[in-house]
């Protein structure tokens, strides 16, 4: 008969192995409910940390004890003070970790709601610069006269998971320059999600702009961006930014980890109209 894990392991007992308080973590509650001889919703308390690096094989075949609880084949992921990390406790005939990936600490994020800059360790920067936007802009000879070295966006994020791993959630700021090529405003490459079914919200936080949808069936609308908006971008829809202030225009983004981007259409066929300047307002103007 399985052993409640609470009453299983006691602060004494890890600290008679050496397992500090600072090692320890709470994980969410697993199991399958009073009655059966799997572990019952008891991983509540305090546990030792099961880390591939940091805690040795000895420390792990106590806590894997037969004699103190009985492990039937379930996954878990234990988000601690320390790390952050997925275990497999999948043969508990042999009483093994099963597969155990690498830890990933447990980073803190700032998010300045202002300028919408992210600080903090893991964070990933890219710019784009005039060079890097041929085909872009429906003027090509007026980008080739411009600075190829100017950047004119450059987007923060944060990736917590793998690219293209389910369940998990993406997180972003753009920096769109104020400019023009011709008459066109400096914008994003725009894209589609490689998995179409995704949606990503986008919200506001400096300057001003548009942000550009288009559909499957290349009807392509927009939405005025000011601090403060937020903006749903549905599955099935391209989108791009275009900044239409003469101040830096800044956004944050929120999007699922396995939605990926597919730049390649856009680059392809563009969309089917381009925000430009008409008379000093912003105007959509459908292609020829």
């Amino acid at each position: 008969m399985s052993t409640d894990i609470r009453t299983a392991i006691f602060p004494a007992k890890y600290q008679r192995r050496g397992l500090t308080r600072k090692r320890v973590l709470r994980v969410a509650t697993l199991g399958y409910g009073a009655g059966c001889d799997r572990p019952v919703a008891a991983i509540s308390q305090a546990v030792p940390l099961l880390n591939c690096e940091n805690t040795n094989r000895n420390d792990r075949e106590w806590l894997l004890d037969r004699k103190s609880f009985i492990i039937k084949p379930f996954a878990m992921t234990c988000v601690g003070m320390d790390y952050s990390m997925a275990i497999n406790l999948s043969d508990r005939d042999n009483l093994s970790l099963g597969s155990c990936v690498a830890p990933m600490r447990n980073l803190q994020i700032m998010v300045d709601v202002k300028t919408g800059d992210l600080s903090g360790e893991g964070i990933n920067s890219v710019a784009r610069c005039i060079k890097d936007l041929k085909g872009i802009f429906g003027d090509e000879k007026a980008r080739q006269s411009l600075d190829q070295e100017k950047v004119v966006y450059r987007v923060q994020t944060f990736s917590p998971v793998g690219e293209g791993e389910e369940g998990g959630l993406f997180w972003g700021t753009t920096f769109i320059e104020p400019g023009m090529v011709g008459n066109e405003y400096f914008m994003t490459k725009g894209h589609y999600h490689a998995e179409r079914r995704r949606g990503e919200y986008y919200m506001t936080v400096a300057g001003g702009g548009a942000l550009l949808l288009m559909d499957e069936n290349r009807n392509t609308s927009f939405k005025a961006m000011r601090p403060g908006t937020l903006h749903y971008i549905p599955a099935y829809t391209a989108h791009r930014v275009a900044n239409t202030s003469g101040s830096v225009l800044a956004f944050l983004a929120c999007w699922p980890s396995d939605a990926g981007h597919d730049y390649e259409s856009i680059a392809d066929e563009g969309f089917s109209a381009r925000l430009l300047e008409v008379g000093g307002v912003p105007t959509l103007v459908e292609e020829q």
